[in-house]
């Protein structure tokens, strides 16, 4: 069956899936708000299972269930309310080998439990293949859950190599511009030299940049000054000669 396309289903109004019984469970009221729902598959034959409940004191308790087959009403397979324990709740005539649309439309306050939904598909040797689907997996296709949880936990592990990547990132160029060497301020007031209980009164500290130099260079002129009139210009070898 790895061949066979899963169908697509929409629906419309008031539907819920109970998992711990396997069914899909659409709900219409009295006051005209119907539910529906729309499969399109592949395959020559389609049959829904399922239990139909419907309101006898409704106008039309017999039409409690609509079918549509092609975009055409279809009556020829119609579900019997006077028969509770019929699990057919429609059965498709024969149909050429494609792509179809079923659609359920539930009106009159009925309530409509579907089990499960069999698809018939037929290929080039004429070998027929049946798939079935749980009412609960209709609107919950295998795999949709474990796909979803994977994204977004894939997302949420990107996230986080991204931001590790840019912390690194700021680490490093804060590492090559960081702190240069302390600076001692000696105090300029009376009170340091004078007072016996704050020895280090005025006394402070600031840490200097790095300078960062280019890589370029190989010297950088050093004015040595002698005296106040004259002075000497050398040069600081960063290869160790002066």
């Amino acid at each position: 069956m790895g061949g066979v396309a899963r169908p697509f289903v929409q629906y419309q109004g008031s539907w819920a899936i109970e998992d711990d019984k396997n069914l899909l469970v659409g709900v219409s009221d009295s006051e005209g708000r119907n539910s529906s729902i729309t499969i399109d598959f592949e395959g020559v034959y389609i049959a829904v299972a399922g239990t139909l409940s419907t309101n006898l004191k409704s106008p039309n308790p017999t039409k409690t269930l609509y079918y549509s087959l092609d975009g055409r009403e279809d009556s020829s397979s119609q579900y019997n309310i006077w028969n509770p324990s019929s699990s057919l709740i429609y059965a498709s005539p024969e149909l050429s080998q494609g792509q179809h649309t079923l659609e359920l439309i539930l009106n009159s306050g009925g309530e409509l439990q579907i089990h499960n939904v069999s698809f018939v598909t037929v290929d080039s040797q004429s070998h027929r293949t049946i798939q079935t689907v749980q009412g609960s997996r209709l609107l919950n296709p295998p795999g949709h859950a474990a796909a979803l949880i994977g994204g977004v936990f894939g997302g949420v592990f990107l996230f986080a190599v991204l931001l590790f990547v840019v912390f690194l990132y700021r680490r490093r160029m804060e590492g090559g511009q960081g702190d240069g060497s302390v600076q001692v301020h000696m105090p300029t007031s009376k009170e340091a030299f004078t007072s016996g209980n704050n020895g280090l009164h005025g006394l402070s500290f600031t840490r200097g940049r790095k300078i960062a130099l280019n890589p370029h260079l190989s010297a950088l002129p050093f004015m040595n000054s002698k005296n106040e009139h004259d002075s000497e210009c050398s040069f600081i070898d960063f290869k160790g000669q002066t």
